[in-house]
């Protein structure tokens, strides 16, 4: 995995759709498949949509105890299973930095100035996101503007203001490497970390060290949207 050149990104594809393409994935070159992430994501039935067909739900995640969405745990194995057959590694992505939206930017800039609001908000994210409770959370700071996407604020910041913001706790911790373990398990062998530059380099670690011990070659690497190579060089040491 770690000679991997060529990745098929199956942006916002259903996992059983990909068997078909494996052969022609395999003799056009392709050494792996990126596939959206797979933990349960925010449902659309109420905006007239499928549950996680629009390609930006896949980002808001409810839940990383359970693969649901583009496929099954199982549908996840037997992908994994075939394209190792054709050559092909099987990439997941996953999204730790933040929890779906619960309110819009408006909503929490008025919590600040009323308690009760701010109370019925935080109500609203452990209701969500049970079982994490407000404490998992970063307390909610504006990251909307620049330059904050880029310095110090990047980091606890909640994206576009309304980003739910996950704080690396002991459970918050526990639960994403149970999903890491899950990929594993199935057959999953490359890991993408989404918003990665808005995650601390010393949490990026215990990820990436707990994928290591469980499997030593996996191939891992993150999404750092900026061109200042400081910001790269944090990360560049930890994975590929």
């Amino acid at each position: 995995p770690s000679c991997i050149k060529t990745i098929f990104h199956a942006f916002n594809m259903r996992i059983n759709s990909l068997h078909d393409k494996l052969d022609l994935l395999c003799n056009t070159g392709y050494d792996a498949i990126q596939l959206s992430p797979l933990q349960k994501s925010i449902h659309m039935a109420n905006a007239g949509f499928e549950c996680g067909s629009e390609w930006w739900a896949r980002y808001q995640p409810v839940s990383h105890l359970h693969i649901e969405g583009l496929g099954s745990a199982e549908d996840l194995r037997r992908l994994c299973n075939s394209a190792r057959e054709k050559g092909i590694i099987v990439i997941a992505d996953v999204v730790f930095n933040h929890m779906a939206v619960v309110a819009s930017r408006e909503e929490w800039l008025k919590s600040e100035k009323d308690a009760r609001h701010r109370e019925n908000l935080l109500k609203r994210l452990e209701e969500r996101f049970a079982p994490l409770t407000r404490s998992d959370f970063h307390p909610w700071k504006d990251c909307s503007r620049d330059p904050d996407w880029d310095n110090e604020n990047r980091f606890e910041g909640w994206g576009a203001g309304e980003w739910s913001d996950l704080k690396p706790t002991e459970k918050v911790l526990d639960i994403h490497k149970r999903h890491l373990d899950d990929l594993l398990s199935a057959g999953v062998r490359g890991f993408r970390f989404d918003a990665a530059k808005h995650i601390r380099p010393s949490t990026l670690k215990i990820y990436v060290d707990h994928i290591r011990a469980r499997q030593p070659d996996c191939f891992v690497y993150f999404e750092v949207l900026s061109g200042d190579p400081k910001m790269h060089a944090e990360t560049m040491s930890i994975a590929e």
